[in-house]
């Protein structure tokens, strides 16, 4: 089992694609289509085998991801977060990163930047394996 990430997006095809390319590169992902069940997943899975990376969209009904954010650094402040945007303004994607989050990526994403923020935020190594 690979390191454990989470993506928290309310787009299903979104999730899907970024599920499959962790996969791929040995990640073991749990996926949560809002905010609410996002850090009810993360508070769920600390008891058992904790997440240790979560890729939040800024952009999503019922909990936006900067409040979802806010969450996540005051129950598991030191997992890190990587915000993703299709259209947030950079401002507030800026603003993320001041909260705590470590980066952030703007979707569509490119592959290979894609693959070197995992590897650097989310690195996975013979603990993970």
């Amino acid at each position: 089992m690979g390191r454990r990430l989470l993506i928290i997006d309310n787009e299903p095809h979104i999730c899907e694609s970024l599920k499959d390319r962790l996969e791929a590169m040995g990640y073991t992902v749990l996926v949560a289509h809002d905010g609410r069940t996002g850090l009810a997943l993360m508070a769920l899975e600390a008891k058992r085998a904790p997440i240790r990376g979560v890729l939040l969209d800024v952009e999503m009904p019922i909990m936006n991801g900067m409040e979802v954010l806010r969450e996540l650094r005051s129950q598991h402040e030191t997992v890190p977060v990587l915000m993703m945007s299709a259209g947030a303004d950079h401002a507030v994607l800026r603003q993320a990163v001041r909260m705590g989050a470590k980066t952030y990526f703007l979707k569509p994403f490119d592959g290979n930047q894609f693959r070197r923020l995992c590897e650097e935020f989310f690195p996975l190594n013979e603990d993970d394996l």
